[in-house]
């Protein structure tokens, strides 16, 4: 499973990455639902057991990532949701570490140098930090900072929710509670156009901002 339940997910995901086992020589992170693999680049299999599940990536917080490129349901969605297991070992905090949008250790990203980004999902000191560029506001916009007890060395999940139609568009859930919701968003996500979908990195293969340094586990997409 991908771990606590927040809200009614549909019963399948769109992509969902388990890191129990890689293929193609440790290149490639298999998509279960069999549509968005994902190229690793840097970034390691545990073994024993060490994941939250099974095994997960270790990241060593130079320009590791998984690119499983541009997800087509994500290219202006009215709604998904993003759920994870992360351990981080190493806070990279600070202005130095930080992507364009101010978020650091970037555990999810959606973004390039060509086209635009509109998503990046990341931690700093015992914060959830989360940039996301929708229709209706846009423009150069700070991320969220939620304060969510976030300690390194230990496994937190953390789950981020939009949709359009809600009230409070956005929603953060970690480790099973509801952490903050927010309403000063809507519409449609902005048009990523070509922008990949990334794990650990922000803009991977170009500006490689907002390493991550530590354990991902089970990712899921809806």
């Amino acid at each position: 499973g991908v771990g606590y339940e927040t809200e009614s997910f549909a019963a399948d995901p769109i992509a969902h990455w388990t890191f129990d086992e890689l293929s193609g020589g440790g290149t490639i992170a298999p998509d279960e639902r069999g549509k968005y693999d994902g190229t690793v680049s840097g970034a390691t299999l545990t073994s024993g057991g060490q994941g939250r599940f099974g095994e997960a990536l270790s990241f060593d917080g130079d320009n590791d990532y998984v690119l499983p490129g541009v997800i087509s349901e994500l290219v202006s969605p009215s709604a998904f949701t993003v759920s994870l297991w992360f351990r981080r070992t190493v806070d990279h905090a600070g202005a130095g570490n930080e992507t364009s949008h101010f978020v650091n250790n970037v555990l999810i990203a959606q973004s390039s140098n060509s086209s635009n980004d509109n998503l990046e999902i990341g931690t700093e000191g015992d914060t959830v930090e989360v940039y996301l560029d929708t229709a209706d506001l846009g423009g150069g916009i700070l991320p969220v900072s939620q304060a969510a007890s976030l300690q390194n060395d230990i496994w937190h999940h953390l789950v981020v929710s939009y949709d359009s139609l809600d009230a409070n568009e956005l929603k953060l859930y970690v480790d099973g509670t509801l952490a903050s919701q927010h309403s000063e968003y809507g519409g449609l996500v902005s048009d990523g156009g070509t922008s990949p979908f990334s794990i650990g990195l922000s803009r991977p293969g170009q500006n490689e901002w907002g390493d991550f340094e530590g354990l991902i586990d089970d990712v899921a997409v809806w």
